[in-house]
């Protein structure tokens, strides 16, 4: 039995034309909510379509009245203060969407039916307040934690530049930070003035697609098709009636998918732990295999993971 609220979301779906045919949103205990095929779909046929308008990226964010004054105003800020000169005076793709999740309100929205079906909290270790002693963690999840406390840490600075007239709790900024996160879709959009585009503008968040929970053996693959501005969902292969219908969201280990998404798979074939060059020919020295200067070399050349 549908809520209202999914109800409500599903009228808004079509009045934004995504067309989902042959679909059901159903509530996946343990992983929110997910699309379960209500018929068969053959290989190549579209799961989901929708125009590419229904994207929300940071350009499109930028261009709304409310936002551009935003920027405007962190611009202002940046251009005073040295004590974060070294900003850039534009907000990044990434931070221009987490701003319009801190920022948008279900009552009054245009996005309203669709922000009521966000998750309201996470299992990730960020946003339980969980720290790992790095000492514990291998280099290439290290990397990977430092990194998103990093991006954390910055756009929480960011943010206090715009009080009073936007206040934004430590909470809501969490949980906006980790929809962009644990939603966002790789698309390539045009460049905009408004954003810094240093490092590219290549995510998306795109209702009713990011309903689509993971899994290593998908059936979905999705794409924008440029030639008629339209994003969609396509099968892989044949899909079953009543069954779950899944997207990749790349090829993680279960430290990645927990540190980013706060859940593990059983069975992943992506679990292993990367080590360094040095601690692969300690292992190796420990296992009785002698590795000669010669061999070491050519290994360190071929820069392989281990």
């Amino acid at each position: 039995m549908q809520t209202d609220d999914v109800c409500e979301f599903l009228d808004w779906c079509r009045t934004q034309k995504i067309e989902f045919d042959g679909l059901e949103l159903i509530y996946v205990q343990g992983a929110g909510y997910g699309l379960v095929a209500k018929r068969d779909f053959q290989s190549e046929e579209p799961v989901i379509k929708l125009p590419q308008k229904c994207l929300i990226t940071a350009g499109q964010v930028v261009e709304i009245p409310k936002y551009k004054e935003l920027v405007g105003n962190l611009r202002y800020f940046y251009f005073f203060f040295e004590k974060i000169k070294s900003f850039s005076t534009l907000p990044s793709p990434f931070e221009m969407l987490v701003l319009f999740f801190a920022l948008e309100e279900p009552q009054t929205s245009t996005y309203g039916p669709y922000l009521k079906m966000l998750p309201k909290d996470f299992s990730t270790p960020i946003y339980e307040g969980i720290e790992f002693p790095e000492s514990d963690l291998p280099d290439s999840v290290l990397s990977f934690w430092r990194q998103q406390r990093q991006e954390l840490k910055v756009i929480s600075e960011k943010v206090e530049s715009l009080r009073p007239k936007y206040s934004i709790s430590k909470e809501r900024l969490l949980w906006a930070w980790h929809i962009v996160n644990t939603r966002c879709i790789f698309v390539e959009n045009r460049p905009n003035k408004f954003i810094d585009q240093t490092h590219g503008d290549t995510i998306a968040i795109i209702p009713f697609v990011d309903m689509l929970n993971h899994s290593t053996n998908a059936q979905g693959l999705a794409l924008l098709d440029k030639r008629s501005s339209t994003y969609m969902v396509k099968a892989q292969r044949f899909i079953l009636q009543d069954s779950e219908v899944f997207v990749c969201y790349g090829p993680h280990t279960n430290a990645r998918l927990y540190i980013e998404y706060g859940f593990k798979l059983p069975d992943n074939p992506y679990a292993k732990v990367i080590v360094n060059h040095d601690l692969f020919f300690e292992l190796a020295e420990e296992c009785g295999i002698s590795l000669s200067e010669k061999r070491r070399d050519i290994i360190r050349r071929a820069d392989l993971p281990w």
